[in-house]
């Protein structure tokens, strides 16, 4: 943080702040002062948002250089009540940084906007080389938990992971004889981009979404695997299918997976929707996994 704010020499004192030319610089207060020798100031990004346009003008009259403060991946990060979240908050916080720039070249007229991080974030165009990499001689052992982030308080959308995890370590070897799934530890985040929370039908994506880990290989593109599954592996068919296939259809897939069990719903599907997708159908969550990847 210190090294992105005008300076000569940064100093440390013994308690461990940092000095900027002998002035301190932990609070907003202590940034504005030493922005004023640059005709600058500092300010949370919040704070400006809510300021009107006329407002805004106002509060930066006669300065050259404004720094606006955003917070809330470390406030997300930082807590362990709240560190779950960080990547929601990372989406949020890109969000937030378009506004704040939409409203600086709107709203004060803003010509030069920089967007810089003070940590924790490495970007590059090009795809990273070999010196850019390093390897681990020895993968560190796992113990075969899970962790769940992105569910926020729909405890069903999390039992129905449960169960598929539970599933997918009894019967991981019938996906492949090479997978022991005692071996690995197991994180699944939930992106959820309709805002409308995470569906209790999890069960047969969560035990595709972990074959895919282990395997290492990704649903294939424009796939969507639609069912659901109970504990002891028996498939249930499509909720709303008609419903669920214009939701797949407005997210771009043009393939389906369909279980067998929902053959008979077809006919209640309009023409005009299935004709949309190269539909292809699955007997059981094995069947489920091997034709979403693409397996053979």
């Amino acid at each position: 943080m210190a090294v992105l704010l005008p300076h000569e020499k940064l100093a440390y004192k013994p308690n461990g702040d940092v000095l900027a030319d002998g002035h301190p610089m932990a609070s907003l207060e202590q940034r504005s002062r030493i922005l004023d020798s640059v005709e600058g100031l500092a300010v949370k990004a919040d704070d400006l948002l809510q300021m009107k346009k006329g407002e805004g003008r106002d509060f930066i009259k006669d300065k050259r250089l404004i720094y606006i403060y955003h917070n809330a991946i470390d406030a997300t990060g930082d807590s362990a009540s709240t560190e779950g979240h960080t990547f929601e908050a990372v989406r949020r916080a890109i969000n937030d940084l378009a506004s704040v720039v939409t409203y600086v070249i709107n709203n004060l007229n803003g010509h030069h906007v920089l967007v810089t991080s003070d940590h924790g974030f490495v970007f590059t165009e090009s795809s990273p080389g070999e010196p850019d990499k390093s390897s681990v001689p020895d993968k560190p052992p796992g113990n075969g938990s899970l962790t769940l982030s992105g569910f926020g308080s729909v405890s069903a959308a999390k039992e129905a992971v449960k169960v598929g995890f539970d599933y997918y370590k009894a019967n991981a070897s019938g996906v492949s004889a090479s997978v022991k799934a005692g071996d690995h530890n197991y994180h699944i985040h939930i992106v959820e981009p309709h805002n409308t929370g995470p569906t209790k039908a999890m069960t047969l994506t969560a035990f595709v979404a972990l074959c895919s880990a282990v395997l290492g290989k990704s649903v294939q593109s424009q796939l969507v695997v639609l069912g659901s599954m109970s504990l002891g592996g028996s498939i249930v068919p499509v909720q709303n299918l008609a419903e669920s296939l214009q939701v797949a259809f407005d997210a771009g897939a043009k393939r389906i997976l369909l279980p067998m069990a929902s053959v008979g719903d077809i006919p209640s599907i309009p023409g005009e929707l299935f004709a949309k997708f190269q539909t292809g159908f699955y007997a059981d969550p094995q069947d489920a996994v091997f034709k979403a990847l693409g397996v053979e």
